[in-house]
């Protein structure tokens, strides 16, 4: 086992599916098209939200926040991925992933709430 995997087992809590517009299909019209197939499944990750200051206030103030991914750095993550994060607590979060930074020991990745996307 290496380091890096004890590490993420020591660290990352979360689990998460990547999901990527990649399966090449063929359209009734005969067109090609692509449809969304599951890169990866079940990977430790690291769910961080940090709470946001709100630059607009109305009669009721948006709860904002700003949420990243850390993973081990072997994995690869595109822009506009689709992430099923489970968190530890058990519940399924879903994110569309920004554009990641690749670091020697972990990858981070800004994500946006889908319904929010």
């Amino acid at each position: 086992m290496s380091n890096s995997t004890i590490l993420a087992e020591m660290m990352y809590k979360d689990f998460v599916t990547v999901k990527r517009d990649n399966v090449e299909i063929t359209k009734p019209s005969g067109a090609t098209g692509f449809t969304e197939g599951t890169i990866y499944t079940a990977v430790r990750c690291q769910l961080y939200k940090k709470p946001s200051m709100n630059a607009e206030q109305g009669d009721v103030n948006d709860l904002n926040y700003e949420a990243k991914i850390f993973l081990e750095p072997e994995y690869s993550i595109q822009a506009g991925d689709l992430l099923d994060v489970t968190t530890k607590a058990g519940t399924l979060e879903e994110y569309r992933s920004g554009v990641p930074l690749f670091f020697d020991d972990h990858i981070e990745v800004p994500v946006l709430r889908r319904e929010e996307a």
